[in-house]
C-alpha cells in the first residue's frame, strides 16, 4: 500500500524523505545506494530538524549543511562532495514533487591530489608467489592482489564475484556496475591463479569466489582487512586495494596510451573520470615518456646534424 502523503505545504522533511526512499525502492535502486542517501539525510536532518516543514527548505539550509561538513575534521574533501551529491538527489526530487521551492545546489569542487602509487619494488613483493606451507590468509591475499592488479576490478565487484563468473575459455571476469555487464580480460597467469585457487578451496560454480566458511561473501571491509594484513606480511606500507586499481590504470595507460579502452575496462561512465585516475602518474614517469617522444623522428622530419658552424646572418 502506498504511503499516504500530506499536503505539499504541510509535509515534514522526514515524511518527504520517507516518500523519496519508497519511490527509489520501487524503482529498484540498490540498497547500498539507498544507504548512502540515508547517511547524508541523517546528517542534514540533525542540523535542520526532521520535523521541519519541507516547504521551508531553502538554500540557506543547504549552506548550513555544507559548512558543517567542511568543518568536520573526520571528513575529507571527497567525502564532503559525496555527502552533498547524495543529498542533492533528495532535494531535487523534493523540488520536482512540489514539496519545496526550487533553488540551486552548487556542488563543491574536491581538490583531488595525485595518489602515490605502489612502487615497482612493492608490487614485486605483493606478487611474489607464497610458499606451499604458507598461511591461508597470505594465499588469499596474494590471489586478491593478482585479481585486482590484473583487471582493475572494483572492490564491490570483487566482493560479489562468483566462480561461474570466471570464464574458462574466454578468461574473463563477468562483473556488474550499475546493472551493466563488464567483461574484464584476464591474462594467462591470473586465470591460472584463480583456477588453482578455486580447485584448492573446492569451490562450486554457484559459490562466491571470496567467501566465509558459511558460504556468504566477505564484506568489503573484510576484504580490505585481509589485504592490509597481507601487505604487512610482505613488508609493504601502503595498504589500499583501491590504490591497486589506480596502479593497474596507470600501468595499462602507459603501455597502451588508450584512454578510451581503459575507461571501458574500469567501468567509468565518462572518460573524465578516467583522467582523474591518470593524475596518479608521477612526474618522473611523465618526464621519462616525454623524453622518449620525438615527433621529428616519428614522422621522419628529424634534422640532420651539421658538421660545421652555422653562418651568422648579416
Amino acid at each position: 500500500m502506498a504511503r499516504q502523503r500530506g499536503h505539499p505545504k504541510q509535509i515534514t522533511l522526514q515524511e518527504a524523505f520517507d516518500a523519496f526512499i519508497d519511490e527509489k525502492r520501487a524503482d529498484g535502486v540498490r540498497q547500498c545506494t539507498i544507504d548512502n542517501y540515508q547517511i547524508a539525510f541523517s546528517y542534514f536532518a540533525q542540523l535542520i530538524g526532521s520535523d521541519t516543514p519541507a516547504a521551508q527548505l531553502a538554500l540557506k539550509d543547504y549552506r548550513v549543511f555544507l559548512a558543517a561538513l567542511q568543518a568536520d575534521n573526520r571528513k575529507n574533501e571527497v567525502s564532503v562532495r559525496t555527502y552533498v551529491r547524495n543529498l542533492r538527489v533528495f532535494l531535487h526530487w523534493s523540488m520536482q514533487a512540489g514539496y519545496c521551492s526550487d533553488f540551486d545546489i552548487p556542488l563543491p569542487r574536491a581538490q583531488t591530489s595525485a595518489k602515490v602509487l605502489y612502487t615497482d619494488e612493492e608490487l614485486r613483493r605483493l606478487l611474489k608467489k607464497p610458499e606451499k606451507d604458507c598461511m591461508q590468509s597470505e594465499y588469499v591475499g596474494w590471489v586478491i592482489t593478482n585479481a585486482v592488479l590484473s583487471t582493475g576490478i572494483r572492490l564491490r565487484s570483487l566482493q560479489n564475484l562468483k566462480v561461474c563468473d570466471i570464464g574458462q575459455d574466454t578468461m574473463a571476469v563477468n562483473v556488474t556496475k550499475n546493472r551493466r555487464a563488464l567483461l574484464l580480460p584476464l591474462n594467462a597467469d591470473c586465470a591460472r591463479t584463480l583456477r588453482t585457487y578455486i580447485r584448492l578451496f573446492g569451490l562450486e560454480s554457484i559459490d562466491y569466489l571470496f567467501c566465509r566458511s558459511d558460504g556468504e561473501p566477505y564484506k568489503s571491509s573484510s576484504l580490505q582487512t585481509i589485504f592490509k594484513r597481507y601487505c604487512t606480511m610482505r613488508g609493504v606500507e601502503k595498504k589500499s586495494l583501491h590504490l591497486l586499481r589506480h596502479s593497474f590504470a596507470s600501468a595499462f595507460y602507459l603501455q597502451t596510451r588508450d584512454i578510451l579502452a581503459l575507461s571501458r575496462i574500469l567501468g567509468h561512465s565518462s572518460v573524465g573520470i578516467t583522467e582523474n585516475y591518470l593524475r596518479s602518474l608521477g612526474v618522473c614517469q611523465i618526464t621519462e615518456r616525454l623524453r622518449e617522444w620525438n615527433p621529428q623522428k616519428e614522422y621522419g622530419t628529424a634534422p640532420r646534424q651539421r658538421r660545421g658552424k652555422m653562418k651568422k646572418g648579416r
